[in-house]
């Protein structure tokens, strides 16, 4: 419930994106896994 009050759409939702067959990941060299972490 704290993410359909927070954001305006349940978690059940929001989480089809991740079985879009047509969804697409591309890398953003300015938002680099590599170097310092805290």
């Amino acid at each position: 419930m704290k993410n359909l009050e927070t954001h305006g759409i349940s978690f059940e939702e929001a989480s089809t994106a991740f079985r879009d067959t047509l969804s697409m990941t591309i890398n953003n060299p300015l938002h680099s896994e590599k170097g310092d972490r805290r």
